[in-house]
């Protein structure tokens, strides 16, 4: 089998109430930005995939190159020579995603069972929100598990103290012990910070405090852990394999938050869950912003590996509309991946040309 032609499509999809505006720390994100992949091969099978897509079309075209002609079985390999070259993680991560697509059409087999079989039906979700008013907040979140049923719900974080924690109380004044709330707050704290804030946060019900400190300061996080007496979740400190292994020596996380670009792909994203394992830290999957592409890849990950235990974030809820052919429907906090070879969807062409843009805005 030969890869014949590899097309990018670079997407962006709006967001509807409530997810929309999605505030973050410093601005606020109207729609989901990605790039989907179409491998195409000498026997007519196509592999799909999606990557990040803040990122120029004309980087992901630049990592695609050498690609065609190649074997698209030879995963290893292909992952190899890209690595070689010096190209990005996220990059990586959309080609090699299609490359599994195209493993498991051509063997008959969906995408969990190449990684091993299932070891969890469902897989539960995490409803995201921006930063919103405290009483807004709290509505959202009312509306999230009654509509959703998410059990877990995170909000953006780290613009001041004193508003994270009037959104942490009128969250759980609302929803109380119903849903776990997350709170990231993308390294904007200090260590002081953070044990100010906790005296708030472990008043409600709380999953974790997601990377409050600046990921240079890894050190710190050990040190800062047993006095704040709240969960700490890392995401950007969290990489590739390596990454984890440094997070384990510092002592520095009580669970991780991963994701397939940042980690480089699928294959990288086992090797981390199965260092985190070990070490009996759990895995929360992460969202890009994330189009059907990726949360049915996401969907076959957590279903397959045992160390992704948590709820997986994610914004799907609020697309305008998807661009596969049979979008996902979270029912009771949490969706299913397809039982249908490779990751189990098709793209919508319809779709994918109305939401079509050439550049970043």
């Amino acid at each position: 089998m030969k890869i014949t032609e590899i097309r990018r499509h670079y997407i962006y999809v709006p967001y509807k109430a409530p997810v929309a505006p999605y505030w973050g720390w410093n601005a606020p994100c109207y729609g989901a930005h990605a790039v989907i992949i179409e491998m195409l091969t000498d026997t007519g099978i196509v592999g799909i995939g999606e990557t990040a897509g803040r990122e120029t079309v004309e980087f992901h075209a630049r990592c695609a190159e050498g690609l065609e002609g190649r074997n698209p079985l030879a995963i290893n390999e292909n992952l190899a020579l890209l690595r070689a070259r010096g190209e990005r993680p996220a990059a990586i991560s959309g080609l090699e995603m299609a490359m599994w697509d195209i493993l498991g059409k051509a063997s008959g087999m969906p995408l969990y069972q190449l990684l091993g079989g299932k070891c969890r039906d469902r897989v539960n979700l995490c409803g995201l929100m921006g930063v919103k008013p405290p009483e807004e907040a709290a509505d959202t979140a009312e509306l999230y598990y009654d509509t959703w049923g998410f059990t877990s719900i995170k909000t953006k974080a780290g613009r001041a103290i004193e508003e994270d924690a009037a959104i942490a109380l009128a969250m759980h004044e609302r929803v109380g012990n119903r849903v776990k709330l997350r709170f990231d707050a993308n390294q904007n704290y200090s260590p002081a910070d953070v044990l100010e804030l906790a005296k708030v946060y472990r008043q409600v019900n709380i999953e974790y405090f997601e990377q409050p400190v600046h990921q240079d300061f890894l050190d710190s996080y050990a040190s800062m852990r047993e006095p704040a007496g709240i969960p700490i979740a890392l995401n950007e400190s969290v990489g590739d394999a390596r990454s984890v292994t440094g997070i384990i020596r510092a002592n520095a996380a009580d669970a991780l938050v991963a994701d397939i670009p940042d980690a480089g792909g699928i294959m990288e994203v086992c090797r981390l869950a199965a260092v985190a394992d070990a070490a009996d830290i759990p895995c929360a999957f992460h969202c890009w912003h994330d189009l059907g592409v990726k949360t049915a890849a996401m969907a076959h990950l957590v279903s397959a590996l045992p160390g992704f235990s948590l709820a997986s974030d994610t914004t799907y809820h609020g697309l305008e509309e998807d661009i596969i052919s049979s979008p996902f429907n979270i029912t009771a906090g949490a969706i299913s991946p397809s039982d249908q070879p490779g990751l189990g969807i098709e793209l919508n062409h319809e779709v994918i040309d109305r939401y079509r843009k050439k550049e970043i805005d």
